[in-house]
Order: C-alpha cells, then sequence, then structure tokens
C-alpha cells in the first residue's frame, strides 16, 4: 500500500496543470491548494512531500525557491522544469502531463543520449584494470567505462576527480602506482569510513560548488551522495548497467554540441535576502539600546530584561557580503516550562567572575566550546577533568565534586587544574560584543525565543548550504573538536543542520517595535 507522502506526490503530478500557477519559467504550487484538493489537513506532511527530492525526481522538476511561513497553507514550492521550455498551462489531465525533457537522476537517464545536467564538479569512480607502472591517474585505468568518462568530462570543461578505493580522492594528475583494492569487497563500516575520508578531502574544494554529476556504482557513491545533498548541492547520479553505461557515453561521445544543450540546474534562495534583514534588525536593536555591550564591562544592574535572545559577535569576524561584523553565537534560555532563569543569569553564565577570572564551563555549554578550542589551538593544555575535554567517561558529570570523586581529587584540585583555561575562557568572551533582544515571553520549548533562536542559528549556519558569509581562516572555531561548530562557522551545536524558517524575522520585527 502507497505511503501517504507517495501518494502526495502521485496527485500533484497527475494534478499539475490544475494545481500549479504560471510563472514566467517556472510553475508555483501553494500547499494549501493541494491540502484543499486532497482534503487532508496535514499541510506538513504535504510540504515535505513537495520540498522532497523523490517528488522532483518522479515530476522531472527542479526547486529553485520556497517562499511564505514554513510548512503553512500559503508555504509555496516554485520550481523549473529540466527541459528549461515555457510552461503551458491547460486543463487538467493525468493523462497529459506536462511535457518535459528527460534529466539525469540516480539510476539513469530516461533516454539514452538525454542531455546532460550544468556540472560544478565531477566525481569517477576508479577502474579495475590498470597498468602496471607508475602514470598520472588519469591514465592509470583502463576500462572503456574509465576512459570514456574521462574524455566525456575532459571535452565538457568541467573540473574532476577520481574516487580511489585505495586512496580516496584522487587528482587526476596525481602520480599513482598500481594497486588492487576495490570498494565491493568491503563491508558496511569499512566503506562508509572511505566515503568519511573523501568527504574530508572533498570539503576545501567544494567553495562554490551548486552542481555534482557521479560516476559511480552503489558502493562508492552510497554514503557519499547525501553528505553532498545535506549541505545543499544538486547532486545528479550516472550509472547505468556495463551495456546501457558504455552506450550513454559513445552517444554523448558521438554529440560534440551536448554542451550546448545542455540542461541548466537553477538554484535561488532567499537567504542572502534574509540575512540581510536580520542584520538590519539587529542594526534597530543596537539603536535601541544604545550599542552592543562586552561582557567583561558587564554587571546584573545594568537594566537588563527578565527573558531575551542574545547575539554574539567576535573581534575579527566580518561579513563577506556587506563588510559589517558576523554573528557568531545566537542563544537564550528557559526552554523548559517552569524554569527560573533569567537572560542576566545565562548570561553571567557565559562570563565567568569579574573578580578572579573564573567560571564554570560545566554551567556554560559556550564555554566548554571555547576552551576546548583554546586549547586545540595551542594556547594552552586541556585539563583532563574539563567536560567532555577526553573521551574519559568521568569528566562527563555535571558537577565539579562529582567529577573530583570520580577522578580521586579533591574539588580544590579539580578547580586549580582548570583555573588556566577558564580565564583564557573568560579573557576570549569578554572581549566579545553583543546584543540582546527582549522576548518577554513565559518559559517553555514552544516560546517566541526559542522559535528566534532556532531561525537565526539555521539562517546563519553554513553547516548545510554554501557559505555566504563565512567564518575567517583566523577564526578559533576552525580548532573545535565539534563538527557542527567548524561547518557551520558558529558557536553553536544545536539547530545548525536545521533549516529555518523565515517567519521568524517577522517575530523579531514584532518584538523590536512592541520593545519600549
Amino acid at each position: 500500500m502507497p505511503s501517504q507522502a507517495d501518494r502526495i506526490r502521485q496527485f500533484v503530478i497527475e494534478n499539475l496543470n490544475r494545481l500549479a500557477s504560471i510563472e514566467g519559467e517556472h510553475l508555483a504550487i501553494r500547499a494549501g491548494d493541494v491540502a484543499r484538493s486532497m482534503r487532508l489537513p496535514r499541510v506538513p506532511n504535504i510540504c515535505n512531500a513537495l520540498g522532497g527530492r523523490q517528488f522532483q525526481v518522479k515530476a522531472e522538476l527542479v526547486l529553485v525557491e520556497r517562499r511564505g511561513p514554513f510548512q503553512s497553507t500559503t508555504t509555496t514550492f516554485v520550481y523549473k522544469r529540466i527541459s528549461g521550455a515555457a510552461p503551458q498551462a491547460g486543463p487538467p489531465s493525468s493523462a497529459s502531463p506536462i511535457p518535459t525533457a528527460p534529466r539525469m537522476t540516480e539510476g539513469g537517464s530516461k533516454a539514452e543520449g538525454a542531455p546532460l545536467p550544468d556540472a560544478d564538479l565531477c566525481l569517477v569512480s576508479c577502474g579495475r584494470r590498470k597498468v602496471q607502472n607508475a602514470v598520472p591517474a588519469k591514465d592509470l585505468y583502463t576500462s572503456d567505462r574509465f576512459q570514456k568518462t574521462r574524455r566525456l568530462v575532459e571535452r565538457e570543461g568541467w573540473p574532476w576527480f577520481i574516487l580511489s578505493a585505495k586512496h580516496g580522492l584522487l587528482d587526476p594528475e596525481r602520480m599513482t602506482e598500481c594497486y588492487d583494492m576495490t570498494l565491493n569487497n568491503m563491508g558496511t563500516a569499512e566503506r562508509r569510513e572511505w566515503a568519511i575520508t573523501v568527504m574530508d578531502a572533498l570539503k576545501p574544494r567544494l567553495a562554490g560548488v551548486r552542481s555534482v554529476i557521479v560516476f559511480a556504482g552503489e558502493n562508492y557513491r552510497k554514503h557519499l551522495v547525501p553528505e553532498l545533498r545535506r549541505r545543499g548541492i544538486e547532486v545528479h547520479v550516472r550509472s547505468l548497467k556495463p551495456g546501457k553505461q558504455l552506450k550513454w557515453l559513445n552517444d554523448q561521445l558521438a554529440n560534440p554540441g551536448a554542451s550546448k544543450t545542455r540542461v541548466k540546474v537553477t538554484h535561488r534562495t532567499n537567504a542572502d535576502t534574509d540575512t540581510a534583514r536580520f542584520y538590519a534588525l539587529l542594526a534597530q536593536i543596537e539603536e535601541k539600546v544604545g550599542g552592543r555591550r562586552r561582557l567583561a564591562e558587564c554587571d546584573g544592574g545594568m537594566g537588563w530584561p527578565e527573558r531575551g535572545v542574545y547575539f554574539f559577535f567576535e573581534p575579527g569576524e566580518c561579513r563577506q557580503l556587506s563588510g559589517g561584523d558576523r554573528v557568531v553565537r545566537v542563544g537564550t534560555h528557559a526552554l523548559k516550562a517552569g524554569a527560573r532563569s533569567t537572560l542576566w543569569k545565562r548570561l553571567n553564565q557565559h562570563r565567568g567572575r569579574a573578580s578572579t577570572g573564573i567560571g564554570n564551563h560545566r554551567g556554560s555549554v559556550f564555554r566548554g566550546l571555547v576552551g576546548r578550542a583554546l586549547a586545540r589551538r595551542g594556547d594552552c593544555p586541556l585539563p583532563p577533568t574539563w567536560k567532555r575535554g577526553t573521551d574519559d567517561p568521568r569528566n562527563r558529570s555535571g558537577t565539579t565534586s562529582t567529577v573530583a570523586r570520580q577522578f580521586g581529587m579533591t574539588t580544590a584540585q579539580v578547580n586549580a587544574g582548570e583555573a588556566d583555561l577558564e580565564r583564557r575562557v573568560t579573557a576570549h568572551i569578554g572581549r566579545m560584543p553583543f546584543l540582546w533582544l527582549s522576548v518577554p515571553d513565559e518559559p517553555g520549548p514552544e516560546s517566541a525565543r526559542g522559535r528566534v533562536e532556532r531561525g537565526a542559528i539555521g539562517l546563519l549556519s553554513h553547516y548545510s548550504t554554501p557559505a555566504e558569509d563565512p567564518p575567517s581562516a583566523h577564526w578559533l572555531g576552525h580548532h573545535s573538536d565539534r563538527e557542527r561548530i567548524r561547518e557551520s562557522g558558529l558557536w553553536n551545536s544545536r539547530h545548525v543542520d536545521e533549516p529555518y524558517d523565515p517567519a521568524f524575522l517577522d517575530e523579531m520585527e514584532r518584538l523590536i517595535a512592541a520593545w519600549p
């Protein structure tokens, strides 16, 4: 029996002419129109289906924009047909869907000789047949499949790398000796580890990459393709049975005009506009509160609102697009029902003691993250008792006294061993300017503070999307032991991999206007 998601996808495809409005070369579908037509009450399920990769493949469309509040009846999905031809309106007809051109998808094209999508990068799996002497990697593999794929990507002028079972990501020009290794003989854990190695080598080369073609079999792409797509990259997989693969390659090579008819994959996003709006709202906050403050200069008697959201900047971290300062951490407090934490109490936990510079990283995730990064950068040794500072399970408890008992130390000894790093953390965070937004709501996970925090983190994070305002080369976060810190460009671990709801900006605007 088909799932609800399958029924939604099939219904929309069969009724595309009726449900979609025409916007130039694009088709726009409102989630509410689908919900009313299908009489489905669960709009989020419809949004998940319309925004998913599977629907785009089946409908032969490319999602270029999502408008409106996240997962609401007014959420609108805008697509471009892979053919790029002008849409044609007409009466609904399941027998006569909107004409489309063949496209390359996972599992191959709908027709031999289908046009290639545009690509910023190609990944080509290695081959079993090799020459015996050391040669450039592009000349090492002698199978027809590899050499014809090489000719194709070189003719089209695409940058490319080889997926090597032994070497991971292999530059085609690198001198390479013959070897005997294939992923087909490896277990799942080994193939997953291989994919991690490839991604680590690939990450520095993904700047500006929006579209990738993978010429590889299942074992070479299974753990790799999801990682690329998670970063917002459009991935096209070219994998057919050996006989069909060679026929398709021959057809492509026999058509020197393929590059002129290649399908252009369109990528559009509102993130740049939303980011500009976010920083414009912060400028309003800055004017309202009389300028940014630094924690080292703050105390509890400075008229803090009871509850709010804070935004930290960091010296040396600038926005690439506007030249302004870049937000590096977003946070709030009291996200549990009945919580009594206040905005200043949370900020004070990050600040540490003004008199001694000693803080408590066990009460501040922010302090713990900065401390580990300072130690990994080489500023000072990392104490073994530092929370989650090592793999030792004894240092994961929440109180100093518990850690002291587990390590066979006194509390004073633990504090003395951590004092140098705590002071360094206090000094680093104390220099960071910050702003705050008053949000006078009740504690709870669905509070407005929680929505603003999640939205801002999702908007600013680079974890799953190409970086618009990337961190500088000298940013301390590059030394973090948390991948989410390094990849997101934020001192946040939660929400960095989540899509943001643009509605949080409207909420910020209302809160700023209502703030006395």
